[in-house]
């Protein structure tokens, strides 16, 4: 408020003084708004710190022990199974009891197991002397036919002897005929020996995948 003398009665002063007291009434309140504003930061920013250090650590906190009902576990402890299934004859650990590699911790019962292993070797050894069999065959046939392509060509060499022997009458028909008919018994008989190679062959072929297992090294 401006009060105008009697011995100073210009209004203008008067004006003067009005805005320049207004300016820094302002300028007080400005400053006190600007300060409470900046307490009102300092104090969010204070609590979203707070707020976010306690996240962190109760992030943490969950991983290391995550709650259960009725306990906590700690990071180190780890489920365990078996690989196979089967009946537990025995178990020698307890739940939480610290172990280290190598402890025997459940048995379980082998005899299915060692039902089946002792079936796969007795395949094993069936095939194999059957292989063994099937090879042993093969030479004997190739043996045979080997024999009886001897024998085909000492008959064909007789039947031409004695047909010439005969041309020239120096042997009689009959032992014509009889070498004839040795010459066809010898080449039936090369016949019958390379069918039978032939079978033993074919046979072979097919056993061929059994023959490539019974090759792999035995069960243990």
């Amino acid at each position: 408020m401006c009060v105008i003398r009697e011995d100073r009665s210009d209004p203008f002063d008067c004006y003067a003084l009005s805005i320049l007291f207004d300016v820094q009434t302002r300028a007080v309140d400005m400053k006190a708004s600007t300060l409470q504003t900046l307490r009102n930061l300092t104090l969010l920013t204070v609590i979203g710190l707070v707020l976010a250090v306690a996240g962190y650590l109760y992030v943490q906190h969950q991983k290391r022990y995550p709650s259960t009902e009725d306990a906590y576990v700690h990071a180190n402890i780890v489920y365990v199974a078996p690989q196979v299934s089967g009946k537990v004859l025995a178990t020698n650990v307890v739940d939480f009891q610290s172990v280290t590699k190598g402890d025997l911790l459940v048995q379980i019962d082998p005899a299915p197991y060692q039902a089946k292993l002792d079936e796969a070797k007795a395949s094993y050894e069936l095939a194999t002397q059957n292989n063994a069999a099937t090879d042993d065959a093969i030479l004997a046939a190739s043996a045979n036919v080997r024999g009886a392509m001897a024998k085909l060509a000492d008959a064909q060499s007789t039947y031409q002897r004695i047909k010439q022997l005969v041309a020239k009458k120096l042997l009689p028909q009959q032992q014509l005929d009889d070498a004839k008919a040795d010459l066809s018994t010898a080449e039936n008989a090369v016949e019958a020996a390379r069918a039978t190679m032939s079978q033993l062959i074919t046979a072979q072929a097919r056993k061929a995948p059994m023959r490539r297992k019974s090759n792999a090294p035995p069960p243990p």
